[in-house]
């Protein structure tokens, strides 16, 4: 730990920050292990006579009590407690107090440039303002990843502050119009915006970018999988084959030279492997202009981590800045979500606890969740997956069952009919407005739920369910309220002997 300056400005930041040791945190996090959220009593910090946080004693108070450890890896970095005392009065604010370790302090400190330490105060806020915000993730990656990039940054910032192209680069990006002053640090929200405004005094050179690439691809540190016109995708190995698009300008942790992430990201933390436990990817996907230098779009995707970043390491949305924008991409990420996907065990197969299908569907790709059934599956269920069409499921012939509540589900593919073993088919809190015609062909169909669709009519077919006509279909499960007299008379006729109804 770097020795802390015994200054003035230093000791009054450890004051407004809630500095603390990391045995001070840890006596804080054991204290309160056992506090429950939305408790009506909690456990409240008192200090002793002393003012010593080191023995902390707990008290009860009626309350509204949150509280959070800010951890990376297995050491704690920041504490946070919120509390409403008058959790009755509505838009009532909680009391927040944060605790901010010794060491994250010491180590800003450290990465700021300046000899009077002005900008320690500005990483102070960008810290906290992401706990209060609830990102502890983005948070622990600030103090733990980004505080190289910050040292940089921030020195870029202190040189050319001053000079009039920099106001002038400031007032036109898009991203800092909120800026009244850019020679202001305490004006930026955080480091993706600090990089955007230094962005133009970054050396960089993409000339050599391209042969570089293609260099670790020949000494096998690295893949090329896709290249298009528009787009290449470079799949480092090693660490020197991450940090390659450095020169270029991003922020990334896993492309800086001598401090990189890589090995953490993709092989050093459990919840970072495959399913399988190999090594994980990370794609960069690079706008072929970059190697030109007629622009500056390069992306870095880690599925695991849930991180996909421009080159200023901000979130973006991948489908509309690069999946829409190329068929061939989109048809690669699709394959090797496809393949990601099959390789979580298949207990773990809904989309709510595999990522790589919540990625298929964020991409656009809702009919490849049925990919990653089992062709003899007996049950397909979705809940809450925005799937807009039921695409081709012929295949499934031994399917019983089908499952799809609150999926935006709008229309179902006609192959529904060659389901000769289906005998439930739910569907409630969708966008149905008509039933394909080979619905009639369902003769094994019990169950039917249509509740809360606006169903605008239903096919003749339909009658071929009724067990008059060698049917099976016992309940209709639809709200009459949703449905005009006509309908309900027509559906009577057609059905006359099943349950109409909300079951």
């Amino acid at each position: 730990m770097a020795k802390i300056e015994n200054s003035e400005r230093l000791i009054y930041l450890m004051k407004k920050f809630n500095i603390k040791t990391i045995d001070e945190l840890n006596t804080l996090s054991s204290d309160n292990k056992l506090t429950i959220k939305n408790a009506r009593t909690k456990p409240t910090l008192k200090l002793d006579d002393s003012g010593d946080l080191a023995d902390v004693m707990v008290e009860s108070k009626p309350g509204y009590e949150e509280y959070r450890i800010i951890n990376h890896s297995d050491d704690i970095v920041g504490l946070k407690f919120s509390e409403f005392k008058n959790f009755r009065i509505k838009g009532k604010k909680p009391e927040e107090i944060i605790y901010i370790s010794a060491e994250v302090f010491s180590n800003m400190i450290e990465a700021d440039p300046t000899e009077q330490k002005m900008y320690t105060q500005w990483m102070l806020s960008v810290f906290t303002n992401l706990i209060r915000k609830g990102d502890t993730r983005a948070a622990s990656n600030f103090v733990n990843e980004d505080l190289g990039a910050a040292k940089e940054y921030l020195t870029l910032f202190e040189g050319n502050k001053r000079k009039v192209k920099f106001t002038e680069f400031c007032n036109k990006t898009h991203g800092l119009k909120h800026i009244t002053d850019p020679s202001n640090i305490n004006q930026y929200e955080d480091l993706a915006q600090l990089y955007n405004a230094v962005d133009p005094f970054i050396e960089r050179t993409a000339s050599t970018l391209e042969s570089a690439l293609n260099r670790f691809v020949e000494m096998n540190d690295a893949v090329i999988p896709f290249r298009d016109r528009q787009w290449t995708i470079f799949i480092p190995k090693t660490v020197d084959a991450a940090c390659v698009v450095k020169p270029v300008g991003v922020s990334w942790c896993t492309a800086s030279p001598g401090n990189s992430y890589f090995d953490n990201y993709t092989k050093g933390r459990p919840e970072f492997l495959l399913p399988n436990g190999k090594p994980s990817s990370l794609y960069i996907v690079i706008n072929n202009k970059v190697f030109t230098g007629e622009s500056d779009e390069l992306y870095q995707f880690h599925f695991e981590s849930d991180q996909l970043h421009n080159r200023s390491n901000s979130s973006i949305d991948a489908y509309d800045n690069i999946i829409s924008t190329s068929k061939g991409i989109d048809g690669y990420f699709k394959e090797e979500l496809i393949r990601l996907a099959k390789l979580v065990k298949k207990e773990k197969s809904d989309i709510n606890t595999n990522k790589y299908l919540s990625y298929l569907v964020k991409f656009g790709h809702c009919e490849a969740l049925f990919d990653i059934h089992d062709i003899n599956t007996f049950a397909i269920n979705f809940v809450k997956t925005r799937i807009v069409r039921l695409p081709d499921i012929s295949k499934f012939k031994s399917l019983e069952g089908i499952y799809m509540m609150d999926n935006q589900l709008e229309e179902l593919h006609p192959s529904i009919g060659e389901l000769r073993f289906l005998s439930v088919l739910s569907l409630p809190k969708n966008r149905i407005k008509r039933l394909p015609k080979e619905i009639g062909k369902l003769k094994e169909l019990s169950f039917l739920s249509l509740v809360d669709n606006p169903i605008e009519d239903f096919p003749e077919e339909i009658a071929n369910l009724d067990i008059s006509n060698g049917g099976s279909l016992r309940v209709l499960s639809i709200r009459e309220t949703d449905l005009t007299p006509e309908l309900i008379t027509k559906l009577k006729r057609l059905l006359p002997n099943t349950s109409i109804g909300n079951v």
